[in-house]
């Protein structure tokens, strides 16, 4: 795995992936993009990239330390490297692509994925459009990692919502609405992401790009209700999950408004809800499914290569 991380971090996707994977029984050897092999620090710090991650995984190849089957790039689409080419590396591992942060880095991770045999991105527009260049992209969504977001019994609930969405034109307005019924929380990781979800009765979240969020499913896996922006039918996020029955959309920071003091007001209802999009989620939407996924696209690979 090559992907950027912080010593310390409690959690990641790619750490997400990373466990599920050595649960199953697999090796995983992980090689740092972050500068000076990484180190938890001021989340507003910026993260430096280095190839010297790269460079270790290229040697480690080709000494014989190790020969990995696959090479799973997990990425925000920034780092790039003219030695991240099948070239310099030798063997006949299956290239996978995890391109994250689609669509808003789609140009550096489209450009990134003509390299790779197998590319999966959150964004269903994007791998669409991929694919019409030839690129083998396949629709990855978001999903939460159950381990880490789930209801945590022992939590009190202390605001009706909850949110690490940030300063934002909708979010202001719903906090002057909501007062001290709302609480925008950031720079919260791991299994203290996870409780401070369990400690509102429902989880708002507002794209910045009109983008798919882990938020939802994580909000979902935390049996908490999610009242998200309506993005665009591209998307399909409304063919995953219905409009009052696992969730709650909303067009504008009016509508925002008044669909949360509906469910604050209505809590039996917000809880049918929010079991619903948990049973959703849990079904289908967590990390275990997508790693699922992943050995079965490499799996296919391997099979027309042969």
């Amino acid at each position: 795995m090559l992907y950027g991380f912080w010593h310390g971090e409690p959690w990641s996707t790619p750490l997400g992936v990373k466990r599920e994977l050595i649960r199953r029984g697999h090796t995983v050897y992980d090689f740092n993009l972050f500068a000076d092999d990484g180190s938890l620090r001021d989340p507003n710090a910026p993260r430096r990239y280095s190839a010297q991650g790269l460079w270790s995984l290229i040697y480690a190849i080709r000494r014989g330390a190790i020969d990995p089957d696959v090479l799973l790039h997990m990425d925000c689409g920034i780092f790039d490297d003219p030695a991240l080419d099948k070239a310099f590396f030798g063997n006949d591992m299956v290239w996978l692509l995890e391109a994250g942060d689609t669509p808003q880095s789609s140009d550096t991770n489209g450009r990134l994925a003509k390299r790779f045999d197998i590319t999966v991105t959150p964004d269903k527009p994007t791998a669409m459009r991929w694919r019409e260049q030839g690129i083998n992209a396949k629709w990855w969504t978001h999903f939460a990692d159950h381990h880490v977001f789930k209801p945590y019994l022992d939590e009190r609930v202390q605001w009706e919502v909850v949110t690490t969405c940030g300063d934002r034109r909708v979010t202001a307005a719903v906090q002057a609405a909501l007062g001290d019924q709302y609480h925008d929380g950031r720079f919260v990781w791991g299994e203290e992401y996870g409780r401070f979800l369990n400690r509102g009765n429902i989880v708002f979240q507002c794209s910045q790009y009109q983008e798919v969020t882990r938020r939802v499913f994580e909000g979902m896996a935390c049996g908490k209700l999610v009242v998200t922006d309506r993005l665009p039918a591209a998307s399909e996020i409304e063919d995953l999950f219905t409009d009052g029955e696992d969730i709650a959309y909303y067009g504008d920071g009016a509508e925002a408004i008044d669909k949360l003091r509906y469910y604050i007001a209505h809590p039996a209802e917000r809880e049918r809800v929010a079991r619903n999009g948990h049973r959703k989620v849990m079904e289908a939407h967590t990390v275990a499914r997508r790693v699922d996924f992943l050995e079965s696209e490499i799996e296919a690979w391997r099979s027309r290569s042969t």
